[in-house]
């Protein structure tokens, strides 16, 4: 999805986009074995049996995976993709043929929601307030360069495609002289396109009606992405700096304790030392009081909750234990779970 746009540059074939090629297709290709065993959320659980996840993926996804690995394919095993399919450009169909190709070639692009989704799952890994911050922030940071690699790419094209017309590509040209190098050509497409989300200005300039109109579009656009994206990028780095600056706080305001109450030395720094080790640690498990919408969730629903959650360490209590194995009374230790029992947690946050 990455070098497909740049197609349009018409890059020579560099060994590594023959090993990228490759390295894609054979990740796609487990992509598909490893999707149809993945589960997924259903009415608020998690469905892990093979059976429904595998029929689940053969009515969604399966056949748009599989028609573009099939494709991807075909073009890694055929040396010039566009020169000879299986023989169909000898008879005749050379324009078809390559019109389908590029439609394929474009519809690749909708593995960019396979991969947004990966990100969202990866990112709830992550325990720390920090690292999701600054995970959040680089999402931000490369959604914004991908936009404006395709703007890149397409601006690109609308010039080079002008051949009646004069367009910026031929101003580019004549001026600069370097219709041959790729890595200019398109830097300075992506700089173009980088410009129109930021304030900034650079010589290159619409030089037709239908860059022109482009521009105006990419513009109206740019307006509305760039407030979604400072605004976003601000609250992030604002917070981010909310918690840095509280924890040094912490640190100052004990190392100013000791200093006043003229606490000696080697316990001073002992108390330093683990005022500064375990400044980090925030209480990472959820618990029910953090979910303000389990205040409107009605007794009977959060009696199973209730049981299902703390029963397990109930058992643990050999009276409990006994209570519930031998006399059957899991009913009542069910009731004793959801008036009786709560979380807590010892860490600090």
């Amino acid at each position: 999805t990455v070098f497909l746009p740049l197609q349009v540059f018409q890059p020579p074939r560099y060994q590594f986009m023959v090993v990228m090629d490759w390295a894609t297709t054979i990740f796609w290709s487990i992509d598909i074995l490893v999707s149809a065993f993945t589960g997924y959320r259903e009415g608020g659980l998690v469905e892990m049996r093979w059976s429904r996840v595998a029929r689940r993926y053969v009515r969604s996804w399966f056949l748009f995976d599989f028609t573009l690995v099939a494709f991807d394919w075909t073009m890694v095993l055929n040396s010039n993709p566009d020169s000879d399919l299986f023989g169909l450009i000898r008879l005749g169909k050379y324009g078809k043929v390559i019109r389908i190709t590029r439609f394929i070639r474009m519809a690749r692009l909708a593995r960019l929601l396979k991969a947004m989704s990966i990100l969202s799952e990866f990112s709830d890994l992550l325990h720390s307030e920090v690292s999701s911050t600054i995970f959040n922030v680089l999402k931000l940071l490369a959604s914004l360069f991908a936009l404006s690699h395709f703007i890149a790419c397409t601006w690109y094209l609308l010039g080079a495609s002008g051949i009646d017309t004069w367009s910026w590509v031929h101003e580019l040209g004549m001026v600069a002289r370097v219709e041959d190098d790729i890595s200019y050509r398109y830097t300075t497409a992506l700089h173009w396109a980088l410009t129109q989300f930021t304030p900034a200005s650079m010589e290159v300039v619409p030089q037709n009606s239908g860059e022109r109109v482009f521009t105006v579009v990419i513009i109206v656009l740019a307006v509305m992405c760039t407030s979604s994206f400072i605004a976003s990028i601000t609250a992030s780095m604002t917070y981010l700096r909310h918690v840095t600056q509280e924890q040094s706080r912490q640190v100052e305001f004990t190392r100013k304790y000791i200093t006043d109450n003229k606490v000696d030395l080697e316990l001073g720094n002992r108390v330093m030392l683990f005022v500064r080790k375990h400044k980090t640690r925030k209480k990472t498990r959820v618990h029910e009081v953090d979910i303000k919408a389990f205040a409107l969730m009605p007794d009977s629903l959060k009696l199973e909750l209730h049981a299902q959650v703390y029963m397990p360490t109930m058992e643990t209590c050999p009276i409990f234990f006994h209570h519930c194995q031998q006399l059957g009374g899991r009913k009542d230790l069910a009731i004793v779970c959801h008036i009786a029992m709560s979380e807590t947690s010892l860490l600090p946050g």
